[in-house]
């Protein structure tokens, strides 16, 4: 655990990179609250939480061809950090319109965890 935290230390662009990813994760994951959304907010039952959790997978899977491309940009740095904001953005447009688009949302959230996860 020391070596790691050493290693971290001497490395401060890998340590503001998880750090990134952990904050965006931890705040910013609406997976915990989708059963709420499903009965309380969207009324789609238990068919439509099935969708609901199932579209950051089935996004996942049809952005994956795009996957290569990622190695390609030249400012990765950049490139998740944007990804993240795409992350952030998509979570907050899923708030605001509980209605079938937010099936294009997570599959948007799927693209962006794809890319910072890269």
């Amino acid at each position: 655990m020391s070596e790691g935290m050493r290693f971290l230390r001497a490395h401060p662009v890998i340590l503001a990179l998880l750090t990134l990813d952990f904050c965006a994760t931890f705040f910013g994951a609406p997976r915990a609250l989708l059963p709420v959304y499903a009965r309380d907010i969207m009324h789609i039952g238990p068919q439509g939480l099935g969708l609901l959790l199932a579209a950051g997978g089935m996004g996942a899977v049809v952005l994956m061809p795009f996957q290569g491309l990622i190695t390609r940009i030249k400012r990765q740095g950049l490139g998740v950090a944007l990804a993240v904001i795409v992350w952030g953005l998509c979570v907050v447009a899923f708030g605001f319109f509980p209605n079938p688009l937010w099936l294009g949302f997570f599959s948007w959230l799927a693209l962006a965890r794809q890319i910072w996860s890269a």
